[in-house]
């Protein structure tokens, strides 16, 4: 990637403030005679006068390369001309000898040059930022709300370098302006002041649905220290999919080379297919390369590839082991039998962590069916299993032929599939998965018609097994199959499912398991914890910090906590430390063992960081963001958001909804469909414009409230416990709490959560939907 291709490129922007910098922030470089060439073509194209102004300027001065700097008393000769030529001063400005500036400053105030044309100002402001002092901090000022994204972009800039405390008062009209490049470059300001809220600012920008404000904030995102943006950076290459700005933004973590950068893209690369591999592939060998070219490592491109993907597969397959050996702790039997199996699976490649767990169930396993089962399977995944045989299966009679398809392996895999093609009906339920996971090993598109007929099963373990198979060795094949999937009733085809639909569109996918995460059904929750892990960790990571704030199932918790230790880093551990100090519920305890566990996993190994070190950069950081909470008001991004938003009538159509179904028509129509209406439409009680309501029987019946207060009394045969809300006026709430919820608290605790009102009466009776 050719980093002036990528800024002349940006000289194609709809957003004139956008080519306008880019011109700016390419002006003072070599250009070579193609590079003048391709600038001509693109003057012939520019519609903006200021921009084809400041285009012919740079040309012009191309051509004057070696030419005598302009004196103080040329430029004062030529601003008492009313007829002047403005591309002559404009181009003089340019050339002035730091002697003579002063002079000039003088000579352009007595001219009125703030009365001057929108096309020659960005010049004077330049100008003024190079030479200008105090004394000209107000009429630049002036200029700062100027019309012209131009003129106010390069008059933001010349104050900033003048009198940047002037700029603080401008920082909300800037973030509100309807132009994106100017809003992106007062982001950038505020940055000066405070570094959290811009960071915030910056997100909402580069995650926008509308492409110019991505392409504003990509813009500037240059200007920030890569180290803060990184995460926010790697999650927009993970999740975006224009592949221009995919190649912008890869630019970036080229320029800023560091050794943790390469296993993260590696990690993004491996969530993608087709030409998203091929672009993040690109960008991690740039980044490796300019790796070792910095003398950052000694290892190659291609012998540091070799080491991160080793790297990736041991990860993931210690985070697969300790994601199944909680499973196996879990007090449903159901769930211990799935871990097992899963843990299984992992025996065939000779995994031992895998195997001494597997014993360990088998003796400890009180549930004799589930038992039974695992240890069939178990006995068959062995790799000296007695079931195993070198010899083809059209060499025995049909059972022992059945009883072969726990058997297949890379040798006999052709023979084998030959004959499990033919009788796959007449294999049991686990034999019918081996076969599916041996093609999902072994086969290709060659082997596609088995699976894809799988996938017709009325059995959940098959319908995964396939699913899982053709994500392998064809995706495409899955496409018309996904919405019925992804809705089935069995936690396992849905993982599948999701898993799959992250292939086509890791927005949408990602949109679905977030509203399973913050369900109010453990199982839900749970089962979108499970979908997290197959993403890679920075395009999950802020909904995981997120719901372990909510999540009051201790499974569910231990989970997520298992994810967010597996990818620990300094940022993440830094905002859990954050959310630990701001943690008033019981929740505390397991922030205090999750802070503890990454801060002894940071200090240990070979990149180690000091202990004591991290905790008091942690502390640091609170202090500074204590220390802003009270200024942030007025440019908070909430704040910033309501003034930008303006009242419409008629329903509004989301934009990247809408080009999700435009891409969708190539996946299927009902796919679409179904994905909209199952998981993604507005509730049924949402407004519609210009769509009366029927008036509510009831005023607060199904209401769903927030509940805050002290336990005044405990029923724990019923299940029940009473609070004055402190948050709606002392009412008084009776609360049905769910056993999944485990022992209920006792009377005079402080508790908070979100419930459902149920009855009407002097003491509302509701149920409990999530305690926080």
């Amino acid at each position: 990637m050719d980093p002036v291709k990528e800024f002349f490129a940006d000289l194609k922007s709809p957003d004139p403030s956008i080519r306008f910098s880019a011109l700016s922030r390419i002006e003072d470089l070599t250009w070579d005679d193609q590079q003048q060439q391709a600038l001509r073509s693109l003057i012939d194209q520019e519609k903006d006068p200021g921009i084809r102004f400041h285009m012919l300027k740079v040309l012009a001065r191309l051509g004057q390369s070696g030419k005598s700097k302009a004196t103080a008393a040329e430029i004062e000769e030529l601003l008492k001309d009313p007829d002047r030529d403005e591309m002559k001063l404009a181009i003089m400005l340019e050339s002035v000898k730091r002697t003579d500036a002063p002079l000039v400053v003088i000579s352009l105030k007595e001219a009125n040059w703030t009365s001057f044309s929108a096309e020659l100002l960005p010049s004077v402001l330049k100008f003024l930022k190079k030479f200008g002092s105090f004394e000209n901090a107000a009429d630049i000022e002036m200029l700062c709300r100027h019309h012209d994204p131009r003129v106010l972009s390069s008059a933001v800039e010349a104050l900033e370098k003048i009198a940047p405390d002037r700029l603080k008062d401008l920082i909300v009209p800037l973030l509100v302006n309807p132009n994106f490049g100017i809003r992106s470059r007062a982001v950038r300001l505020l940055h000066r002041w405070d570094p959290t809220e811009a960071l915030r600012h910056f997100e909402s920008m580069l995650f926008s649905n509308v492409e110019s404000e991505k392409q504003a904030a990509l813009f500037h995102a240059y200007f920030f220290p890569f180290k803060q943006i990184e995460t926010l950076m790697l999650r927009f290459i993970s999740m975006e999919k224009d592949p221009d700005l995919i190649k912008k933004a890869g630019l970036l973590f080229m320029a800023n080379p560091n050794g943790q950068v390469p296993a993260r893209l590696l990690e993004a690369r491996q969530a993608c297919v087709g030409t998203k591999f091929q672009l993040i592939d690109n960008i991690l060998k740039g980044v490796l390369t300019s790796l070792y070219q910095a003398k950052i490592v000694k290892a190659t491109p291609e012998q540091m590839l070799e080491v991160l993907e080793n790297h990736f597969k041991q990860k993931r397959l210690k985070l697969f082991i300790e994601r199944y050996s909680l499973g196996l702790k879990s007090g449903a039997a159901e769930t211990r039998l799935k871990a097992a199996i899963k843990l299984c699976d992992l025996v065939r490649y000779n995994i031992g962590e895998a195997r001494e767990l597997i014993e360990n169930y088998l003796q400890k396993e009180k549930d004799e069916e589930s038992k039974a089962r695992v240890a069939q399977y178990y006995r068959s995944c062995l790799p000296e299993s007695p079931e195993k045989t070198d010899q083809p299966p059209e060499k025995h009679e049909a059972e022992q032929q059945i009883g072969l398809a726990n058997s297949i392996d890379e040798k006999n895999f052709t023979q084998s599939f030959a004959f499990a093609q033919e009788h796959f009906k007449e294999l049991s339920v686990p034999q019918q998965v081996m076969v599916l996971k041996a093609i999902e090993r072994f086969g290709d598109k060659k082997q596609v018609q088995l699976p894809t007929k799988a996938l017709k099963s009325e059995n959940s373990e098959v319908l995964a097994a396939a699913i899982d198979c053709l994500s392998v060795i064809d995706p495409d094949q899955l496409s018309p199959y996904l919405p019925q999937f992804i809705k089935h009733s069995s936690d396992d085809v849905r993982e599948a499912a999701i898993k799959v639909f992250a292939l086509f569109d890791k927005q949408q996918a990602i949109a679905l398991v977030e509203k399973m995460l913050f369900s109010v059904q453990p199982l839900q929750r749970k089962q979108a914890i499970l979908c997290c892990g197959h993403f890679d960790f920075q395009s999950v990571r802020h909904l995981l910090i997120k719901a372990l704030k909510l999540e009051g199932d201790p499974e569910n918790q231990q989970q997520i906590c298992s994810l967010l230790r597996s990818n620990a880093d300094e940022e993440l551990f830094y905002k859990l430390y954050s959310d630990l100090k701001a943690c008033k519920t019981s929740r505390k305890s397991l922030y205090e063992e999750l802070v503890a566990a990454m801060a002894d996993q940071l200090s240990t190994g070979e990149n180690a960081l000091d202990k004591q070190k991290l905790y008091g950069i942690a502390i640091q950081k609170l202090e500074e963001e204590e220390k802003f909470q009270s200024q942030r008001q007025a440019y908070r991004l909430e704040k910033i958001q309501q003034i930008r938003e303006k009242p419409e009538k008629g329903i509004v159509i989301d934009a990247g909804l809408a080009r999700f179904t435009v891409v969708a028509y190539s996946i299927g129509i009902i796919l679409t469909a179904l994905i909209w209406f199952l998981f993604l439409a507005p509730d049924s009680n949402s407004k519609l414009s210009g769509v009366r309501s029927k008036p509510a029987q009831s005023r607060l019946l199904n209401k769903t409230v927030m509940v805050q207060g002290t336990i005044s009394y405990v029923d724990n045969e019923k299940r029940l416990i009473e609070i004055e809300n402190s948050l709606e006026n002392k009412k008084k709430y009776r609360l049905k709490i769910p056993e999944s919820f485990g022992k209920l608290p006792n009377q005079g605790e402080q508790f908070h959560a979100q419930v459902k009102i149920i009855k009407e009466g002097p003491v509302l009776l509701a149920d409990m939907l999530t305690a926080l």
